[in-house]
């Protein structure tokens, strides 16, 4: 992974929403790359574009960077579709193909919930087994080896704890992460879980995916983000030990983020980061000790995204 340019910080990533057309994710893409970022992340958000197009796309038009579908919900994929997909991009973009999936999102829009956790767990071991050569029908031949670096999106302690159990996942990803005690507690609920399983905890990745918004003006950031944090919190995070952890429940969530106000500030600032880069490099050294890894920049990252991410890369990454 690539490091900071200053020591004390964790890898960097982007995200990227669908709500793009694909050459420009591909052209931020490339950017993010030419500057020293890690990952790219593509959310597979419905109803956006299809997270598959664009990866796909990225995948061969940069070398470097890890890259990949995230937040892909398992309600939407049955196993052997989503692991026909995940190898093929193997196929594309080799070790650096990454798959993050989840329970689910915005399931409501095609009629579909959520897997309960031990339904969730099934799922993994069955995409898993696909893409580990499972001979029984349907097997996918072609596919054995092209496995994608897997992450288990979740706020949850108990999915964490089972999720990093598992040999065949390389890290947990928690959006809406950027509380330092949450991730604290995370990173150990994942440390303890590996070991149980004598799972080697090395190269294992605990990663926070905050939504983002760089700007000089601490205030429009909070105002512009606001309508990210309405249309999103809720559906990501739900009623989740995450809230809880902060003293909060889906209704103050909502009453809270109605419109500017110090209940606003306070609950963004425990789920996103809106400021300057200067104020962004202090946070990720605070997150980066709690225990996460790699933090990937999320949506919408800025008022100008080209811009907000050469400022953050020029600014705290080396030059590939």
């Amino acid at each position: 992974m690539t490091a900071g340019k200053h020591s004390g910080l964790p890898s960097l990533g982007i995200v990227l929403e669908g709500d793009r057309p694909h050459a420009e994710l591909v052209r931020l893409a490339s950017l993010a790359e030419r500057l020293g970022f890690d990952s790219v992340h593509l959310y597979e958000h419905l109803p956006h574009r299809p997270a598959w197009a664009s990866a796909f796309l990225v995948a061969r038009e940069t070398s470097m960077v890890r890259v990949g579908p995230v937040t892909v919900p398992a309600f939407a994929y049955v196993p052997v579709v989503l692991a026909r997909f995940a190898a093929a991009l193997s196929e594309v973009a080799g070790s650096r193909a990454v798959l993050g999936v989840s329970r689910g999102a915005f399931g409501e829009l095609i009629g579909r919930k959520r897997p309960s956790v031990s339904e969730f767990v099934a799922y993994l071991k069955a995409l898993n087994g696909l893409l580990a050569g499972d001979p029984s029908p349907p097997a996918l031949g072609w596919a054995v080896g092209k496995t994608p670096r897997l992450y288990v999106g979740t706020s949850g302690t108990r999915l964490c704890a089972i999720a990093a159990s598992l040999r065949f996942v390389s890290g947990i990803v928690v959006d809406n992460l950027w509380d330092p005690e949450y991730a604290r507690l995370m990173a150990t609920t994942a440390r303890e879980a590996r070991a149980s399983a004598s799972s080697d905890p090395e190269g294992f990745e605990l990663v926070a995916r905050p939504f983002c918004y760089v700007s000089e003006d601490r205030r429009e950031a909070l105002s512009a983000l606001l309508p990210v944090l309405r249309e999103y919190l809720v559906q990501l995070v739900g009623n989740s030990p995450m809230l809880r952890h902060a003293g909060l429940d889906v209704a103050s969530v909502e009453e809270a983020l109605r419109g500017p106000s110090d209940m606003a500030e306070e609950v963004a600032r425990r789920f996103a980061f809106f400021g300057t880069v200067e104020e962004l490099e202090q946070q990720l050294r605070e997150i980066s000790k709690s225990g996460v890894t790699l933090v990937c920049l999320g949506y919408p990252l800025g008022k100008d995204p080209e811009e907000a991410i050469r400022s953050v890369g020029s600014a705290l990454l080396p030059r590939r």
